[in-house]
Protein backbone atom coordinates (compact mmCIF):
# COMPACT_ATOMS: atom_id res chain seq x y z
CA UNK A 1 0.00 0.00 0.00
CA UNK A 2 1.23 3.66 -0.56
CA UNK A 3 2.75 5.42 2.22
CA UNK A 4 0.35 7.77 3.73
CA UNK A 5 1.33 11.69 3.76
CA UNK A 6 2.21 12.48 7.58
CA UNK A 7 1.30 15.76 9.11
CA UNK A 8 4.71 17.74 8.79
CA UNK A 9 5.55 18.74 12.52
CA UNK A 10 8.90 20.18 12.98
CA UNK A 11 10.69 18.21 15.32
CA UNK A 12 13.07 19.35 18.68
CA UNK A 13 15.65 21.31 17.44
CA UNK A 14 13.34 23.73 15.25
CA UNK A 15 12.30 27.27 16.57
CA UNK A 16 9.00 29.20 16.08
CA UNK A 17 6.09 26.68 16.24
CA UNK A 18 2.98 27.88 16.24
CA UNK A 19 0.55 26.84 19.54
CA UNK A 20 -1.50 23.85 17.82
CA UNK A 21 2.02 21.83 16.26
CA UNK A 22 3.73 22.66 19.63
CA UNK A 23 0.67 20.60 21.01
CA UNK A 24 1.04 18.05 18.46
CA UNK A 25 4.81 17.68 18.92
CA UNK A 26 4.34 17.20 22.14
CA UNK A 27 1.61 14.66 21.56
CA UNK A 28 3.73 12.73 19.46
CA UNK A 29 6.75 13.14 21.79
CA UNK A 30 4.54 11.27 24.46
CA UNK A 31 3.14 8.79 21.87
CA UNK A 32 6.42 7.51 21.19
CA UNK A 33 7.25 7.13 24.81
CA UNK A 34 4.27 5.34 25.58
CA UNK A 35 5.29 2.88 22.29
CA UNK A 36 8.86 2.48 23.53
CA UNK A 37 7.62 1.21 26.97
CA UNK A 38 4.82 -0.91 25.03
CA UNK A 39 7.65 -2.45 23.14
CA UNK A 40 9.70 -3.28 26.40
CA UNK A 41 7.81 -6.47 27.10
CA UNK A 42 4.72 -8.10 26.21
CA UNK A 43 1.36 -6.64 27.93
CA UNK A 44 -1.58 -8.65 28.24
CA UNK A 45 -0.14 -11.45 25.87
CA UNK A 46 0.57 -8.72 23.01
CA UNK A 47 4.17 -8.62 21.83
CA UNK A 48 4.16 -4.53 20.54
CA UNK A 49 8.29 -5.29 19.82
CA UNK A 50 7.00 -7.92 17.29
CA UNK A 51 3.76 -5.30 15.31
CA UNK A 52 6.37 -2.75 15.53
CA UNK A 53 9.47 -4.30 14.00
CA UNK A 54 11.71 -1.30 14.03
CA UNK A 55 9.33 1.45 14.15
CA UNK A 56 9.53 3.65 17.34
CA UNK A 57 8.76 6.82 15.45
CA UNK A 58 5.31 8.03 15.77
CA UNK A 59 3.41 9.85 12.90
CA UNK A 60 0.51 11.79 12.60
CA UNK A 61 -1.50 11.11 8.90
CA UNK A 62 -5.00 10.86 7.16
CA UNK A 63 -5.66 7.14 6.64
CA UNK A 64 -7.29 5.49 4.04
CA UNK A 65 -10.85 3.73 4.47
CA UNK A 66 -11.45 4.75 7.92
CA UNK A 67 -8.39 3.06 9.34
CA UNK A 68 -6.87 4.19 12.39
CA UNK A 69 -3.35 2.75 12.21
CA UNK A 70 -0.35 1.41 10.25
CA UNK A 71 3.02 0.23 10.95
CA UNK A 72 5.68 0.79 7.98
CA UNK A 73 9.12 0.09 8.15
CA UNK A 74 9.94 3.45 9.40
CA UNK A 75 7.30 4.49 11.93
CA UNK A 76 3.62 3.58 13.26
CA UNK A 77 1.02 6.25 11.37
CA UNK A 78 -1.86 6.73 13.62
CA UNK A 79 -4.85 8.45 12.14
CA UNK A 80 -4.75 12.25 12.53
CA UNK A 81 -8.51 13.06 13.88
CA UNK A 82 -7.66 12.42 17.29
CA UNK A 83 -4.56 14.07 17.61
CA UNK A 84 -6.10 17.18 15.58
CA UNK A 85 -8.88 17.50 18.26
CA UNK A 86 -7.04 17.17 21.29
CA UNK A 87 -4.49 19.62 20.02
CA UNK A 88 -7.52 22.14 19.59
CA UNK A 89 -9.42 21.09 22.38
CA UNK A 90 -9.57 22.34 25.87
CA UNK A 91 -7.46 19.29 27.40
CA UNK A 92 -4.14 20.31 29.96
CA UNK A 93 -1.15 19.99 28.04
CA UNK A 94 -0.43 16.56 30.28
CA UNK A 95 -3.41 15.16 30.22
CA UNK A 96 -4.04 15.84 25.93
CA UNK A 97 -0.70 14.27 25.62
CA UNK A 98 -1.67 11.37 27.87
CA UNK A 99 -4.71 11.15 26.12
CA UNK A 100 -3.03 10.34 22.72
CA UNK A 101 -0.83 8.29 23.82
CA UNK A 102 -3.52 5.86 25.18
CA UNK A 103 -5.37 6.74 21.45
CA UNK A 104 -1.90 4.98 19.91
CA UNK A 105 -1.80 2.12 21.99
CA UNK A 106 -5.43 1.78 22.29
CA UNK A 107 -5.41 1.58 18.08
CA UNK A 108 -2.26 -0.43 18.01
CA UNK A 109 -3.26 -3.26 20.05
CA UNK A 110 -6.34 -3.65 17.93
CA UNK A 111 -4.05 -4.96 15.09
CA UNK A 112 -3.59 -8.53 16.85
CA UNK A 113 -6.92 -8.49 17.44
CA UNK A 114 -7.33 -8.65 13.89
CA UNK A 115 -9.39 -5.30 13.84
CA UNK A 116 -6.70 -3.11 12.19
CA UNK A 117 -8.92 -3.02 8.93
CA UNK A 118 -11.88 -0.96 9.41
CA UNK A 119 -13.76 -2.71 7.24
CA UNK A 120 -13.62 -5.84 9.77
CA UNK A 121 -14.77 -3.51 12.05
CA UNK A 122 -18.04 -2.94 9.88
CA UNK A 123 -18.48 -6.54 9.49
CA UNK A 124 -18.11 -7.53 13.46
CA UNK A 125 -21.28 -4.34 14.01
CA UNK A 126 -23.18 -6.22 11.08
CA UNK A 127 -23.43 -9.42 13.71
CA UNK A 128 -24.24 -7.31 16.55
CA UNK A 129 -21.94 -5.14 19.16
CA UNK A 130 -20.78 -7.53 21.83
CA UNK A 131 -17.62 -8.59 20.12
CA UNK A 132 -17.21 -5.15 19.11
CA UNK A 133 -17.51 -3.99 22.78
CA UNK A 134 -14.91 -6.31 24.34
CA UNK A 135 -11.89 -5.80 22.24
CA UNK A 136 -12.25 -2.18 22.66
CA UNK A 137 -12.53 -2.63 26.73
CA UNK A 138 -9.63 -4.98 26.21
CA UNK A 139 -7.97 -2.35 24.02
CA UNK A 140 -8.50 0.40 26.91
CA UNK A 141 -7.35 -1.91 29.46
CA UNK A 142 -4.01 -2.73 27.56
CA UNK A 143 -3.59 0.78 26.75
CA UNK A 144 -3.73 1.88 30.23
CA UNK A 145 -1.45 -0.39 31.78
CA UNK A 146 1.22 0.79 29.39
CA UNK A 147 0.64 4.26 30.24
CA UNK A 148 0.34 3.57 33.77
CA UNK A 149 3.97 1.60 34.01
CA UNK A 150 5.31 4.55 31.59
CA UNK A 151 4.56 7.35 33.80
CA UNK A 152 3.94 5.63 37.11
CA UNK A 153 0.52 6.43 37.21
CA UNK A 154 -1.92 4.65 39.19
CA UNK A 155 -4.08 2.19 36.73
CA UNK A 156 -7.34 3.62 38.34
CA UNK A 157 -6.09 7.57 37.52
CA UNK A 158 -5.24 6.66 33.97
CA UNK A 159 -8.49 4.96 33.41
CA UNK A 160 -10.49 7.49 34.84
CA UNK A 161 -8.70 9.67 32.11
CA UNK A 162 -9.93 7.40 29.47
CA UNK A 163 -13.21 7.82 30.74
CA UNK A 164 -12.90 11.58 30.35
CA UNK A 165 -11.93 11.21 26.79
CA UNK A 166 -14.53 8.59 26.37
CA UNK A 167 -17.09 11.12 27.71
CA UNK A 168 -15.87 13.35 25.08
CA UNK A 169 -17.32 11.44 22.04
CA UNK A 170 -21.16 11.01 23.30
CA UNK A 171 -23.49 9.10 21.39
CA UNK A 172 -25.54 10.89 18.16
CA UNK A 173 -28.13 10.37 16.71
CA UNK A 174 -26.35 8.27 13.88
CA UNK A 175 -26.15 5.69 16.53
CA UNK A 176 -28.88 2.18 16.71
CA UNK A 177 -30.05 1.18 20.02
CA UNK A 178 -27.46 -1.37 20.11
CA UNK A 179 -24.28 0.70 19.57
CA UNK A 180 -25.95 3.32 22.13
CA UNK A 181 -26.41 0.48 24.61
CA UNK A 182 -22.69 -1.02 23.68
CA UNK A 183 -20.88 2.87 24.57
CA UNK A 184 -23.12 2.85 27.58
CA UNK A 185 -21.15 0.00 28.92
CA UNK A 186 -18.02 0.86 28.25
CA UNK A 187 -18.35 4.09 29.95
CA UNK A 188 -20.02 2.04 32.50
CA UNK A 189 -17.23 -0.37 32.81
CA UNK A 190 -14.58 2.91 33.15
CA UNK A 191 -16.40 4.15 35.81
CA UNK A 192 -16.77 1.35 37.76
CA UNK A 193 -13.02 0.30 37.48
CA UNK A 194 -11.67 3.89 38.16
CA UNK A 195 -14.16 5.30 40.88
CA UNK A 196 -15.07 2.49 42.46
CA UNK A 197 -11.79 1.45 43.21
CA UNK A 198 -12.16 -1.92 40.81
CA UNK A 199 -9.26 -1.47 38.87
CA UNK A 200 -7.12 -4.48 38.37
CA UNK A 201 -3.66 -5.33 35.99
CA UNK A 202 -4.20 -8.87 34.96
CA UNK A 203 -7.91 -8.20 33.86
CA UNK A 204 -10.42 -5.74 32.57
CA UNK A 205 -14.02 -5.14 34.32
CA UNK A 206 -16.99 -5.60 31.71
CA UNK A 207 -20.65 -4.32 32.97
CA UNK A 208 -23.48 -5.43 31.52
CA UNK A 209 -27.25 -4.03 31.39
CA UNK A 210 -30.32 -4.28 29.63
CA UNK A 211 -33.42 -2.48 28.72
CA UNK A 212 -35.44 -5.73 28.55
CA UNK A 213 -33.53 -7.12 31.84
CA UNK A 214 -33.87 -5.27 35.22
CA UNK A 215 -30.06 -6.34 36.39
CA UNK A 216 -26.65 -5.37 36.28
CA UNK A 217 -23.56 -8.00 36.07
CA UNK A 218 -20.33 -6.95 36.21
CA UNK A 219 -17.63 -9.23 35.06
CA UNK A 220 -13.91 -9.71 34.87
CA UNK A 221 -12.05 -10.86 31.88
CA UNK A 222 -8.34 -10.77 30.85
CA UNK A 223 -5.98 -13.09 32.12
CA UNK A 224 -7.15 -16.99 33.00
CA UNK A 225 -10.58 -17.88 33.22
CA UNK A 226 -13.58 -15.03 32.99
CA UNK A 227 -15.46 -14.45 35.72
CA UNK A 228 -18.35 -12.83 37.83
CA UNK A 229 -17.52 -10.16 39.79
CA UNK A 230 -20.85 -9.51 41.33
CA UNK A 231 -25.17 -9.25 39.98
CA UNK A 232 -27.44 -6.90 41.20
CA UNK A 233 -30.97 -6.01 40.46
CA UNK A 234 -31.79 -2.72 38.81
CA UNK A 235 -34.81 0.00 38.92
CA UNK A 236 -36.26 0.25 35.92
CA UNK A 237 -34.79 3.95 36.34
CA UNK A 238 -31.87 2.77 37.00
CA UNK A 239 -31.19 1.14 33.95
CA UNK A 240 -32.53 3.28 31.63
CA UNK A 241 -29.96 6.02 33.28
CA UNK A 242 -27.00 3.51 32.92
CA UNK A 243 -28.45 3.33 29.49
CA UNK A 244 -27.78 7.19 29.26
CA UNK A 245 -23.93 7.10 30.38
CA UNK A 246 -22.83 7.22 26.79
CA UNK A 247 -24.79 10.16 25.88
CA UNK A 248 -24.46 13.76 25.73
CA UNK A 249 -25.01 15.91 29.44
CA UNK A 250 -27.20 18.64 27.43
CA UNK A 251 -29.09 15.64 26.00
CA UNK A 252 -29.99 14.50 29.72
CA UNK A 253 -26.93 11.72 29.77
CA UNK A 254 -25.54 10.46 33.26
CA UNK A 255 -22.77 11.73 33.99
CA UNK A 256 -19.84 9.54 35.61
CA UNK A 257 -20.63 10.93 39.02
CA UNK A 258 -24.93 9.91 38.60
CA UNK A 259 -23.59 6.27 37.10
CA UNK A 260 -21.27 6.02 39.85
CA UNK A 261 -23.48 6.73 42.77
CA UNK A 262 -25.93 4.28 40.59
CA UNK A 263 -23.73 1.17 40.67
CA UNK A 264 -22.55 2.02 44.25
CA UNK A 265 -26.34 1.50 45.74
CA UNK A 266 -26.76 -1.70 43.49
CA UNK A 267 -23.57 -3.06 44.45
CA UNK A 268 -24.47 -2.05 48.34
CA UNK A 269 -24.31 -5.56 49.48
CA UNK A 270 -21.54 -6.85 47.81
CA UNK A 271 -19.31 -3.66 48.88
CA UNK A 272 -19.68 -4.20 52.32
CA UNK A 273 -19.32 -8.51 52.61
Amino acid sequence: MPRPNPIEIPRQGHARLDAQSYRIAAMRARSEAALLAACHAPVMGIDFAAICGAARRVEFAALINDDKVCVTSESVVVHDQCARALAAGSESPEDAELLCALYVVHELAHLPQGIGPYAVVRDLRSLGEDALLDLDLGADHVAALVVSRARDMPLSAVKALQLRGLCGFPVTTEHTPEARRRKARRVVSLVVESMLGLARDDSYLCADFSPTSPALSLIYRGAGLTRVWATAPLTSSATERLLSAADALDAGGADPAEVAAIVRAALAPRMAA
